[in-house]
């Protein structure tokens, strides 16, 4: 008829911005980016991301990638093998744009888009719901948070979510450009994360949960990528080595390896010591809610399965919200990964969300038209009954963790070391040590701890090399026994004799290696930070005795008894339960790590100053801060103190023994007046 319009279907009003729930839905979006973005920007406490930048340099100096090792002194001839080399070249470009603050854009970035196109992919099978939508990618973020570390793997979360969304788009469309698009993408993938076998691995998962369709609509593409992508792992600088590398790799991390036996985040998820992370307990609803939704999902009957209904539009009918076999093989595969080891906890948030939702989506539509196995397209679309409490939930979900991140609670209950900024975490890496060699033009070779040399090569290299770093597939099991041995104790005397350090980099953790190098004159302390103490080789030089004097006198000033922080422990003003949730938390883990440095070369005088520093700048008391206190006091024959600090670990943990058995000693002895 002459004037008319033809009909639209509300899905097809929804694509041309018809949809009322837009606006909500671009809403939820910017708050699940926010929460994404505030918890990815934070300081650095990873042990890798200097040797990660040092091989960027490396590879923009010589435009190749290493064959053998260019950073340590000690197994030069080793091969390098990197198969992160596209991440590496983009964080040394983002330190030479930006400096500490460009490579925390980069780590941004990269969580970004990760979470961004799962999103897509979201809205790609069908989830029209802001609530749902917001609440599932808040919980996924949640979970993945774990791992927001500076570490190539964060390619491999946005690379696994991309090839979801092509794989979701070839699905919905059935055109092979977008199977094409994830054989260009595993190029990328190859080079920028060792993980990259996991495309292929996804594709051939993709192309096998075809041959479950009719014989009629089975499609040979999925199987020619797959191909494509087997022979994209050979499209990096190694060949068949670089192929290989993940392969190799996987052998060095069973459990009963030297290396997977030291590596925490190689632990089984479900572990006693991350049972206290609320990532972990993030994890574990999402796991439970992938289980029951796609059970449920699968359970429900089908359009092909169910009673006779009018057709769907095209749209609405590409994108229904039934899982398939393919949803079920990567939730298992994913699932499976993700309880094996923590660091896997990321990659099971973003390839389980989409279905996730697709199958509550499904549920709520369900229910939306009276149990039917067909919804109405506006119910599948937006799913509106109580949609308003459903937003507000959700955005509850978002705004707590965001306030726990801003005022510093979100780390310190997790007991973890970082921190709302950018930076390294002066707590964990050695940055004012490495910085006092840099600037006295101090020069090795330098000993250092396996969790240091990154840090080393990073800041002092090419100037410097290290002596071991946590690249433990260069290193190789046999130099790692040798420094574990060296760690250890056996090995010690040895070390010194065949490689003749000038400077020793040793954690402010490890007790009785600094013991040992405070009872040798031969060496000195001259620097120490929250994380490490440096000791220099006494030589006779006027500026070996110049550095010596210069810390021993800071030591002495520590020790001064007129301080004000030589004064009584501090009383601690109990805090209101407002504050107790929403307040400012402050952990003192820099300054405690000083404490202990001086504590382990037994100056206990200026130790206790700095125990009592750390407490004032801690919001509470901290059980084994108040220890370590008391023992500085007991060491100093400060018997009254001793006692005050153990009274304020017992008011904290009545049970704790240590404190109860110390604290009756000292009663028993009478030497408290």
């Amino acid at each position: 008829m002459t004037g008319t319009r033809p009909a639209v279907s509300p899905a097809a009003a929804g694509v041309r911005g018809g949809d009322p729930d837009r606006s909500r839905r671009n809403f939820a979006l910017a708050c699940a980016l926010a929460l994404a973005a505030v918890l990815a920007w934070r300081t650095d406490a990873s042990y890798d991301t200097g040797f990660h930048l040092a091989t960027g340099r490396w590879i923009l100096a010589h435009r190749a990638w290493p064959k053998l090792d260019p950073f340590t002194f000690t197994v030069p001839d080793h091969p390098y093998v990197t198969m992160h080399g596209l991440f590496q070249v983009a964080l040394a470009l983002a330190q030479r744009a930006g400096g500490d603050a460009g490579m925390g854009v980069l780590r941004l970035a990269l969580v970004l888009v990760a979470f961004g196109l799962t999103w897509a992919t979201c809205r790609r099978r069908g989830v029209g719901s802001p609530a749902l939508l917001l609440a599932g990618t808040a919980l996924a973020v949640l979970a993945a948070e774990v791992r927001f570390s500076l570490r190539p793997e964060l390619v491999t979360f946005a690379c696994l979510a991309a090839l979801l969304h092509l794989l979701a788009r070839h699905r919905a469309e059935r055109r092979a450009r977008w199977l094409w698009a994830a054989v260009a993408l595993q190029v990328v993938w190859v080079n920028g994360h060792a993980l990259s076998p996991l495309g292929p691995a996804v594709l051939g998962l993709y192309a096998a949960s075809g041959l479950a369709a009719p014989a009629t609509r089975r499609d040979g593409a999925p199987w020619l990528a797959f191909a494509g992508a087997c022979l994209a792992l050979l499209a990096n600088p190694y060949g068949l080595a670089g192929a290989a590398f993940a392969v190799n790799l996987a052998t060095r991390l069973q459990p009963q390896n030297a290396f997977a036996r030291s590596i925490v985040e190689l632990a089984p998820t479900f572990s006693r010591e991350f049972a206290h992370l609320k990532p972990v307990l993030a994890f574990e609803a999402l796991l439970v809610g992938t289980a029951l939704l796609l059970a449920a999902d699968r359970a429900a009957p089908g359009p092909a399965e169910g009673a006779a209904a009018a057709p769907l539009p095209k749209r609405a009918a590409a994108t229904a919200p039934r899982t398939d076999l393919f949803d079920a093989l990567i939730a298992l595969l994913f699932a499976a990964l993700a309880v094996r080891a923590v660091r896997n906890i990321p990659l099971f948030a973003v390839a389980a969300l989409p279905p996730v939702l697709a199958a509550a989506q499904g549920q709520l539509a369900r229910v939306a038209s009276g149990g039917t196995s067909r919804a109405r397209p506006a119910a599948r679309r937006g799913v509106r009954p109580g949609n308003a409490a459903l937003v507000l939930a959700a955005l509850l979900l978002v705004a707590w963790p965001v306030q726990q991140v801003l005022s510093g609670a979100w780390y310190v209950d997790d007991r973890q070391a970082e921190r709302l900024g950018s930076g390294p975490e002066a707590g964990v890496l050695p940055t004012r040590t490495l910085e006092f060699i840099a600037s006295h033009d101090l020069h090795g070779p330098v000993f250092n701890h396996v969790n240091f040399g990154g840090a080393l090569i990073g800041r002092l290299w090419p100037g410097e090399r290290a002596f071991i770093d946590g690249r433990l597939e260069v290193m190789g099991e046999d130099f790692y026994g040798t420094w574990r041995r060296i760690e250890s104790g056996p090995g010690w005397a040895d070390m010194l004799r065949r490689w003749n350090p000038n400077l020793l980099l040793v954690p402010n953790s490890e007790m009785p290696v600094l013991r040992r190098i405070a009872d040798d004159p031969r060496w000195a302390l001259v620097e120490w930070d929250g994380a490490a103490a440096l000791f220099l080789r006494l030589r006779g030089t006027p500026q070996d005795s110049a550095l010596a004097a210069a810390a021993r006198t800071r030591r002495a000033a520590l020790a001064d008894p007129r301080d004000p922080y030589a004064a009584e422990l501090p009383p601690r003003a109990p805090r209101s339960p407002w504050a107790s949730l929403f307040g400012a938390r402050r952990y003192p883990g820099g300054t405690w790590g000083e404490a202990n440095a001086l504590y382990g070369i037994r100056d206990f005088a200026a130790a206790r100053h700095e125990y009592l520093r750390a407490l004032r700048e801690a919001d509470r008391d901290y059980a084994p801060l108040l220890l370590a206190l008391a023992a500085a006091d007991e060491h100093c024959g400060l018997w009254n103190q001793a006692l005050r600090a153990y009274d304020r670990v017992l008011v904290l943990d009545p049970e704790n023994r240590v404190a109860r058995e110390r604290d009756n000693r000292i009663r028993e002895s009478g030497r408290a007046g």
